[in-house]
């Protein structure tokens, strides 16, 4: 019987794939489970933490404060809910910056 040592770096390699896989899997679901609702998705947005924000494909992180609703065009929603509009200096999506805002 050959059986192979599992070392610690094996371990670590396979669980932070996992890890990664599972946290890409979910953001994915969160995504799609609100896409048909962008008011319920937008309310969603606004409770995620900065770092996912800017990972997500329907979220957007703009001017260094809020998480919104989003698609690749940006921010779906442009006002604040007093209905005065949100002057867009610069948002994360995808992980990357746009806007002027923006460090180049």
């Amino acid at each position: 019987m050959n059986h192979k040592k599992k070392t610690m770096e094996n371990f670590v390699d396979s669980d932070i794939d996992t890890l990664t896989n599972s946290i890409s899997d979910g953001a994915s679901h969160f995504c799609e489970m609100h896409q048909e609702d962008p008011a319920t998705m937008e309310k969603q947005c606004s409770t995620l933490a900065a770092m996912n924000c800017k990972k997500s494909k329907c979220c957007a992180y703009v001017n260094g404060n809020k998480c919104m609703a989003a698609n690749a065009s940006g921010p779906i929603f442009g006002y604040n809910s007093d209905g005065t509009s949100i002057p867009i200096d610069s948002y994360y999506y995808m992980n990357k910056c746009f806007g002027p805002g923006c460090l180049k």
